[in-house]
């Protein structure tokens, strides 16, 4: 997801406290676009937070909008998963409608079949 290898976090944050080369602002900003929610994150505790802190403000929101697509993501594999859980509960609905057909038939011929044991041990002993 990373586009600028070379910057980390604490690159980042160096550039934002004043630490390092100002002249990287766009480097700095494009890392920000293009980090890892959990690089954010990292960078975000390592800002001086203020109400100028532009780079603070930046962070927090890219932050936010990398957990909001995450989220998406995930509310999107969970609707996918219950749409398969719906469709095997439908199979499996007819599967237990077949066994209990199956069930009937054989409680049927088992009556049956006890029916003509008893005529014949019956008609044995007269």
């Amino acid at each position: 997801m990373r586009t600028i290898p070379n910057m980390t976090p604490k690159d980042v944050a160096d550039i934002a406290n004043g630490y390092a080369d100002g002249g990287r602002w766009k480097e700095a900003e494009e890392f920000i676009f293009s980090a890892s929610a959990r690089e954010l994150q990292s960078l975000i505790h390592m800002i001086q937070a203020s109400q100028n802190s532009r780079v603070f403000h930046l962070a927090r929101t890219a932050l936010e909008i990398r957990l909001a697509e995450d989220a998406g993501k995930t509310a999107e594999k969970l609707s996918n998963q219950t749409d398969r859980l719906v469709a095997e509960t439908v199979t499996l609905k007819k599967f237990t409608k077949g066994i209990l057909g199956l069930t009937v038939a054989l409680v049927f011929f088992t009556t049956v079949q006890i029916v003509l044991a008893l005529i014949e041990h019956f008609s044995k002993t007269k």
